[in-house]
C-alpha cells in the first residue's frame, strides 16, 4: 500500500531521526563507515507532446543544517512540515522560472502554495513505498513547464518546521525552513514550454 500527498510518513521520519543524529556523530568523529541518507535524484526533461528528450539521474547526501533540524524535531523541539523541492540554474540568467515581478526566479515545486507566485507549482507529491525499489523510502515527485530557455544547474530539498504543538498538516512555514539535500550539478538545458518532472527518493544505508 501507498500512502499518497499524505503525512502518515512518522516511521519513516524516526528513522530519519535516528540516522540523522548517527550520521552527525560519525562526521564528527571521521568515522570510515556510517549510516548515511541519501538522496537519489531522477531528473525528466520533456516535450509538450510527451516525448522524453532528457534525462538525468544523481545522488546527493544530507545537509548538515537538515540534518541538526531533524534531530531538534526528535527532542520535540518542533513539528515536522511540508516539503519542497527547489530548482534553479545556479545564476539568475539561466533559470527557467517568471516569478510575479515578471523576472527570472527559481522554480519550487510544493505540496501547497501559500503564496500563489508563478514560479510555485502545487504538483509535489509524497510516497512511502511499503514494497518494491523504494521500500521504506520517502519518494517525492512533482513537475512544471518552463517559461524561458535556461537550464537545471542546482536543486534542493528543504521542509518546514514549526513550533511543536502544531500539527503536520498545519506547518507551512511557521518557525522556519530546513534545506536537507542539495546538489550543484553540470547543467541541464532547457526549452522554454518543455515540462520538468523531478523525482527525489530519499533513503538510507
Amino acid at each position: 500500500m501507498i500512502h499518497t500527498g499524505s503525512y502518515k510518513i512518522t516511521s519513516l521520519l524516526t528513522v530519519l531521526f535516528f540516522v540523522a543524529t548517527i550520521q552527525l556523530n560519525a562526521q564528527q568523529k571521521a568515522a570510515e563507515s556510517n549510516i548515511k541518507v541519501h538522496g537519489n535524484w531522477t531528473i525528466t526533461v520533456k516535450n509538450q507532446d510527451g516525448e522524453v528528450v532528457k534525462q538525468r539521474n544523481f545522488e546527493n547526501s544530507l545537509e548538515q543544517k537538515g540534518a541538526g533540524a531533524l534531530v531538534e524535531m526528535m527532542a520535540s523541539e518542533y513539528a515536522f512540515g511540508r516539503w519542497n523541492v527547489s530548482i534553479d540554474a545556479g545564476t539568475e540568467d539561466n533559470d527557467l522560472c517568471q516569478n510575479s515581478d515578471g523576472q527570472r526566479d527559481t522554480c519550487y515545486l510544493t505540496e501547497k502554495d501559500l503564496f500563489q507566485d508563478p514560479n510555485r507549482f502545487e504538483t509535489l507529491t509524497l510516497q512511502t513505498p511499503e514494497s518494491g525499489d523504494n521500500t521504506n523510502a520517502l519518494v517525492l515527485t512533482g513537475n512544471f513547464t518552463a517559461d524561458y530557455d535556461g537550464n537545471v544547474g542546482r536543486v534542493a530539498t528543504f521542509f518546514a518546521y514549526c513550533d511543536n504543538d502544531t500539527a503536520p498538516q498545519g506547518c507551512d512555514s511557521g518557525a522556519g525552513e530546513a534545506i536537507f539535500t542539495s546538489k550543484s550539478i553540470q547543467g541541464i538545458s532547457v526549452s522554454a514550454n518543455q515540462q520538468v518532472t523531478v523525482t527525489v527518493v530519499i533513503s538510507f544505508s
